[in-house]
């Protein structure tokens, strides 16, 4: 399984992966041999992977993004290894022979497209703000989702009278000054499309928009949390376990040749009230905004809604009396993302009816962004023996 970058989206989208390949009866380790590649987002990483992967052992290539399915695809043109993509924007648009009609692709390569809903989330901007007339986007061109997604974004706006204002980025180190120069053009809000280069950056972005007094919004889920006034996008989760499905009828035997490109795109909206007080103009949440959000960020918190028919987890059984476990929580580097993620685990354990000093001890070390000294504390952890 190769992914493009580490992105808390592209995470999501993985972790769906794995999870419905496990429920097909396929577990890392048990039941299957995985090795997981990452480009970070570097172009010739990425080609160089590619390259590793057809010419290795493998019996099913995952990808995810569109970056990952064109290295790997243009690689595996004379191999044919059974290929399955997902996170892909455009697929038809993406150049590694993907027809318009469901059938019409290679005969080993298959997936998921999940095209950002773009019009949807500048019809929600108006709808927020009816007297928006003036939207900057930056992208950048190399980036053919990108590409697709400001194209879509030109014919949105001609239909709800807004002007879309556009700046060109060749990488994240020149998104500041694209910004400005929107904001310079007076631009009344900032559309962030499915640009991982923008995406990269979107906490400098939201700064630039806070300091003008206008908000940001993307098409993109997770950003909300980072500044965003709101996120419409897809559920990449969800994307994610369809695509484990679809892994899971090829390992089975399932003819690729026969499997339909689908094209899956379960909405997901995270709203964040709190950016209200730091813009300027007629912007304001209706009830039915609200109500539908699934995710709401606040003054009191983050307050998330459960999915629509997601499935309720039972708590696992209690621990044996006199059983404690000693656990070492690794952290790679300070962010945002993991100190979130790190609360949601011990929240988890707590829910799950475990107390902290009764049933484990935890130790929690970080390595500050050095890979060296990671490793150094994964031989640790080995040495004590922890549980």
């Amino acid at each position: 399984m190769f992914q493009l970058a580490s992105n808390p989206i592209i995470d999501e989208g993985a972790a769906g992966v794995l999870l419905s390949l496990k429920e097909a009866g396929y577990v890392a380790d048990q039941s299957m041999k995985l090795r997981r590649f990452n480009a970070e987002g570097d172009v010739s990483v990425a080609n160089a992977i590619a390259q590793e992967l057809v010419g290795g052992d493998y019996d099913l290539l995952i990808t995810l993004t569109t970056g990952a399915l064109q290295a790997v695809a243009n690689a595996n043109q004379q191999r044919k290894i059974p290929h399955v993509f997902g996170l892909v924007s455009d697929p038809i648009k993406s150049g590694v022979g993907i027809g318009t009609e469901p059938l019409d692709h290679p005969a080993h390569l298959v997936g998921i497209g999940t095209f950002p809903p773009v019009d949807e989330a500048l019809a929600l901007a108006k709808k927020l703000n009816p007297r928006l007339s003036r939207v900057g986007l930056g992208w950048n061109p190399a980036e053919i989702n990108s590409e697709v997604c400001t194209k879509a974004a030109r014919t949105a706006c001609r239909a709800l009278n807004i002007e879309l204002l556009e700046a060109n980025v060749e990488n994240t180190t020149a998104v500041k000054d694209a910004v400005a120069s929107l904001i310079d053009r007076q631009v009344e809000a900032l559309l962030i499309g499915g640009d991982v280069t923008m995406l990269a950056a979107v906490e400098v972005i939201a700064k630039l928009g806070r300091d003008a007094r206008i908000p940001v919004f993307t098409c993109i889920p997770g950003n909300a949390t980072k500044g965003a006034l709101f996120d419409l996008g897809a559920n990449y989760y969800e994307v994610g376990r369809t695509l484990g499905r679809v892994a899971s009828r090829v390992l089975q035997g399932e003819s690729i040749a026969k499997i339909p490109v689908e094209i899956a795109i379960p909405p997901k909206l995270f709203v964040n009230t709190t950016v209200l007080k730091d813009i300027s103009g007629d912007w304001s949440f209706p009830a039915d905004v609200l109500h539908s959000a699934d995710s709401l960020i606040d003054e009191t918190g983050r307050h998330d809604q459960p999915s629509a028919g997601a499935a309720k987890a039972s708590a696992p059984p209690a621990m044996a009396p006199g059983k404690r476990w000693n656990v070492r929580l690794l952290s790679y580097v300070n962010s945002p993302d993991s100190e979130e993620a790190e609360q949601g685990f011990l929240a988890g354990l707590k829910k799950s009816g475990l107390e902290q000093g009764r049933d484990y001890g935890i130790r929690t070390t970080n390595a500050q962004g050095d890979m060296g000294v990671l490793n150094a504390m994964v031989d640790a952890a080995k040495t004590v023996k922890e549980d």
